[in-house]
């Protein structure tokens, strides 16, 4: 599951796709109007619902932008079983954990 569909976690969800994952085990909330077509027409469900993606994950690829994670943490709890991992660079590890409640 993937938070974010700008350059970073459009690139991750289009590597997914052309490494053999299939289009129903990646999620994506974005929103992006063309990154949201353009993974809709590879068979990726695709909405502009943080909240939904990141309910559903056991993976949650998290690439937003590093002034909205605190507010994106803020809004969502994803599972306890949940790995988190964050492609914001200039958010430090120890913020991430922080941010979103995990050891």
């Amino acid at each position: 599951m993937i938070i974010g569909g700008g350059v970073i976690g459009g690139v991750v969800a289009h590597a997914l796709l052309d490494a053999g994952i299939p289009p129903t085990a990646i999620l994506m909330s974005t929103r992006s109007p063309r990154r949201q077509s353009e993974l809709a027409a590879r068979g990726v469900a695709v909405f502009f619902d943080n909240a939904l993606v990141a309910s559903r994950a056991h993976v949650l690829l998290v690439a937003v932008l590093p002034c909205q994670m605190a507010e994106l943490a803020r809004t969502l709890r994803p599972p306890a079983h949940a790995v988190v991992l964050s492609l914001a660079g200039a958010v430090p590890l120890a913020k991430v954990r922080s941010l979103f409640g995990a050891p």
